[in-house]
Formats: structure tokens, sequence, C-alpha cells
């Protein structure tokens, strides 16, 4: 495998360290630097889900959420309010956490924070370069990891307190089909 990139690029040359592997970039653009000079990849891994990275015109048709309320929508606009533009993966991402509920997204954390985090990952290389320059890529994703989390908190903490929200003012209305806490006269 060496040889080949000593052959093609020359020994100790930045290609030659992406062509053999000796650099910190992730598995999967070494791949794909490879695949582009006509090699065999070396690590077989796939590029995370980065569209939102890729298509900024997705962020110009916004999507409507089937249900737009919810902890979901409550992310959106943590960061929206964060200068972070959403892409297609996380109104998709939105969607599924509004569709499973305050509860849901409470038990499924994990899950979303895993879902985010390589879109995350990217939009910090592209954005904020010198972070992945200053620290090493496992404390920046621990770092990405706890934010992200606590993002998603959040959004669930301003889920219910909007759902207590709702709630107070249907009461305070009285339901028009059944006539229910409407008061007597």
């Amino acid at each position: 495998m060496s040889i080949e990139c000593e052959q093609k690029f020359g020994y100790g040359t930045p290609r030659y360290k992406i062509c053999s592997g000796d650099t910190n970039l992730d598995h999967w653009k070494i791949d794909e630097y490879r695949k582009k000079w006509g090699l065999d990849p070396l690590f077989n891994e796939d590029k995370p889900n980065t569209d939102c990275l890729s298509k900024p015109e997705i962020i110009s048709n916004i999507p409507i959420l089937n249900n737009d309320y919810g902890p979901g929508t409550e992310l959106l606009e943590i960061y929206s309010e964060a200068g972070i533009p959403p892409c297609q993966a996380c109104y998709d991402l939105a969607q599924k956490m509004n569709n499973w509920g305050i509860n849901g997204c409470e038990s499924q954390i994990d899950e979303i924070v895993t879902d985010i985090l390589p879109r995350a990952m990217m939009w910090l290389k592209d954005n904020k370069p010198w972070v992945s320059k200053f620290l090493p890529n496992i404390l920046t994703e621990s770092a990405a990891k706890i934010k992200i989390k606590k993002d998603v908190e959040t959004a669930i903490e301003r889920a219910k307190t909007s759902l207590s929200n709702r709630r107070k003012t249907y009461s305070n209305r009285g339901c028009n089909t059944c006539g229910g806490n409407l008061k007597k006269k």
C-alpha cells in the first residue's frame, strides 16, 4: 500500500501521507481521496450524512413540519438562534422528535445526539476550523456531544413549557365541542 502511494506521490509528501493513512483526517475522507486517485479505500467507512453542508439551498426552501409543535421544532429554533443553519436531515430529525413527543425524546436522547453529531462535527470543521486544529478530535467530539445533549434537553424543557401554556390557554377557553370547563351561569 505505501509503495503504491510512494510511487504515485513521492515519500513524505502531503498526498503520500493521506494516501497511506498517515494523517489525522477522518477515515472516510482518506477513502474519498484514495477513490479520487483511483486507489482502493483503506478503511471502507461511509461518509456521514452531511447534506446540510453540501446543499445550502435547502435552507431557503424551509419545509413545513407536519407537526409544527414539539421538541424538534424547539431544537430547530435553538440552533437557528445560534446562527446554525438547518438542513433536510435536521428537519427530518425534528419531525421525528415532534412525532415522538416529550417523553419519547427523553427516552431516546442518545439516539438524537448520535443523529446530530456527524453533522455538527462537519459544521465545526467547515465553520470553526481553529477548533479542529486546536483540540484533538476526541475532545472536540466529546464537547460536541455534551453541547448537543444540553441543547436537546433545553428543547424538551421548552416544549414542556409550551405545552403547559397551551393547556392553560385551552382550559381557560373551554371546549367548544363538549362544553367542558365552561362556567355555568
